[in-house]
């Protein structure tokens, strides 16, 4: 029924292109979209039960989904998408043809496309990891259940070729009997190697889910990381859904997701930064050194958020590198008779780093390399790193000491050089030509500048 009038409308749609749906024709087209989706996520017509079922095939489904998606009216694409959302739950192998991976791409992407679209589109992939994570775990039971059938299979034949044993030396039985008792025993053994067979075929099912699932996304991760960076929230939420789901199931190493869980620690949305630190505590802790290894991207993508939430509410282009503690935490630093009340927007980065004297001050170092004359560094982003570097939650005297003592020995190697420059720019500015008679108190105070620019140098 619901199939029949999808196709009854793709058919008036390919007769008349310039003919439009009514209101009526478009809900009721909606609902038998979604309904055909929700009835592929629980049943399987590619099975034997449905082998007298030819009305459509798996494949015609497909292709009437991605008919309907490209159509021009959002209602229809968006439950043609959430149609093909529960559709690829069940045959999650199309995730990975150039149609469906081309149009999830391209929609992602495009920053002119619809909120709900690409919202849309990340839960799809959400909930088709989250399906796998689903069926993995009923395997994992149907396998320790196998597995004790089989282990109670061994041992109830193991006692009962040991009490015939017994049997044969106490009633003195001939050596035919005995090998016809060992055959039995055989057979019972037997029995026990398909119960062996049945858990390895589950257990080669469980690892086809579980390949298929990593595939999908290694294939799908690279769009969905560059999907974050969006001044929209809806959408950073559901990109930090994908990555945890992705995260928890172990799918892909966990080192490509490190520039984006340091970013999302400082995102303005609250669940996103919790879940993100969550994330970056448990990797620090099962891969310890990890984090230290993508940190400068991190914060690089920091500030590419920062710049982006910035420049969504606001006219001003300067990028702050600390924010206002909030209210709670406010509170417990006021008790504590403590008077700061910002911190640094990548605080809880630090906070993980800092334990290890080595790591701590490789990052210290590398920021500030990005303040030397070959940095290649924006004056925003250079504002950027100097905010987390004065309000870091150090917490003992080497922090900030070290930071010291790297500034003055780099003023000292490279300040006499910079004040030199300053000085033969001012000497071109009063050259013969253009001084004028009228500006002897101009002249004199550029003399002044310039001689305090030589005791300094000196």
């Amino acid at each position: 029924k619901y199939y029949a009038y999808a196709t009854d409308r793709q058919t008036y749609l390919n007769n008349s292109p310039d003919m439009e749906l009514t209101t009526q024709e478009s809900a009721h087209l909606s609902r038998s979209l979604y309904i055909l989706g929700v009835l592929c996520k629980y049943f399987d017509i590619d099975s034997l039960d449905f082998e007298d079922f030819d009305l459509f095939t798996v494949d015609d489904l497909f292709q009437l989904f991605i008919y309907y998606i490209n159509h021009d009216c959002n209602q229809i694409k968006h439950k043609s998408l959430i149609g093909l959302g529960y559709y690829l739950q069940r045959y999650g192998q199309y995730l990975l043809q150039d149609t469906v991976r081309h149009l999830y791409t391209s929609y992602l992407i495009d920053e002119n496309q619809l909120k709900i679209i690409r919202c849309q589109i990340l839960t799809n992939l959400e909930d088709y990891f989250r399906d796998c994570i689903r069926r993995i775990s009923e395997e994992d039971i149907e396998h320790t259940k196998k597995r004790r059938q089989n282990s109670d299979g061994q041992q109830q034949n193991g006692t009962t070729t040991k009490d015939n044993d017994d049997m044969d030396n106490d009633n003195d039985e001939d050596s035919n009997q005995k090998k016809q008792r060992k055959k039995s025993g055989g057979g019972g053994g037997g029995g026990g190697g398909g119960a062996n067979e049945d858990y390895s075929n589950l257990k080669d099912t469980s690892d086809i889910h579980s390949e298929m699932a990593s595939s999908i996304a290694q294939c799908y991760l690279r769009t969905i990381l560059d999907t974050y960076l969006t001044p929209i929230t809806a959408i950073r939420q559901c990109v930090r859904k994908v990555v945890n789901c992705i995260l928890e199931q172990g799918l892909v190493h966990p080192v490509q997701f490190i520039p984006n869980l340091i970013a999302m620690t400082t995102d303005n949305d609250l669940t996103v930064q919790q879940n993100a630190e969550q994330n970056l505590q448990e990797l620090d802790k099962t891969h310890p050194g990890i984090i230290q290894t993508k940190v400068m991207q991190g914060l690089k993508m920091s500030y590419q958020l920062q710049t982006l939430l910035i420049s969504s509410v606001s006219t001003t282009n300067i990028i702050r590198g600390m924010a206002v503690i909030p209210n709670q935490q406010q509170q417990q630093q006021q008790q504590q008779q403590t008077q700061q009340q910002y911190w640094s927007c990548n605080h809880f980065l630090y906070s993980l780093i800092r334990t290890n004297r080595t790591y701590r001050r490789g990052l210290l170092t590398q920021l500030l390399k990005m303040f030397d004359d070959t940095t290649t560094s924006s004056l925003e982003e250079q504002l950027f790193v100097a905010d987390n570097l004065a309000y870091f939650p150090y917490q003992v005297q080497d922090e900030p000491l070290f930071i010291i003592q790297t500034i003055d020995l780099s003023v000292s190697v490279n300040g006499a050089g910079i004040l030199q420059q300053f000085r033969e720019i001012l000497k071109r500015q009063i050259t013969s030509s253009e001084i004028e008679e009228d500006d002897d108190e101009d002249v004199m105070l550029m003399e002044k500048v310039l001689s305090y620019s030589n005791a300094v140098i000196s």
